[in-house]
């Protein structure tokens, strides 16, 4: 696989997240499409309308991941060692999804390794492995500070759920103002 400046890192960790990154914008991973095609249908089915295409992908985004972390938390404290990883790896790739899809429709290039510099930047929360190993940190230790939450099935994956959407709404607003509109 290729590995790009994404974080002026050749760290292995980062160089997989990153490369996770460009296959979910690029070719999609499993059920979750490309960036491209996902975003191209959303911006026809709204006539055209740029702001309207943006504001359905993330909250689209946003109902995906929320649902995702409702499902990875319900479990409860037996499903965490394996619940944990799913949710980032789900996360990661719908949230890649989203920014490419706000980046095409504002007339960005996929293809443009800077454009999708920018994107595993945004998904990944720059500033190297480190940022990313921190993030990671801080998203466990929410999981465990929620223990008593999770022990209920149910309020664990509400809360899960809701974590996801607003990471999730946050993502897309920031996408949005980092992929300004081209001709």
């Amino acid at each position: 696989m290729t590995q790009h400046s994404t974080t002026g890192s050749s760290d292995p960790i980062t160089g997989v997240m990153g490369d996770l990154v460009r296959r979910a914008v690029q070719d999609g991973i499993g059920p979750v499409t490309p960036s491209r095609p996902w975003a191209q249908d959303v911006l026809d089915r709204v006539g055209g309308d740029v702001a309207a295409a943006v504001d359905r992908l993330v909250q689209q985004s946003t109902v995906a991941a929320a649902s995702a972390g409702f499902l990875t938390g319900v479990g409860g404290l037996l499903t965490v060692p394996v619940a944990l990883p799913a949710n980032v790896a789900g996360s990661l790739v719908v949230n890649a999804r989203m920014v490419g899809g706000i980046a095409h429709v504002r007339g960005h290039d996929l293809a443009d390794p800077a454009t999708l510099d920018l994107i595993s930047t945004l998904v990944l929360g720059g500033g190297g492995p480190q940022r990313l190993l921190g993030e990671l940190g801080k998203r466990s230790g929410v999981k465990l500070a929620s223990t008593v939450l999770r022990a209920v099935p149910v309020v664990g994956g509400l809360a899960n759920g809701a974590a996801d959407a607003a990471l999730t709404t946050a993502l897309g607003r920031s996408a949005a103002r980092a992929f300004p509109q081209r001709g």
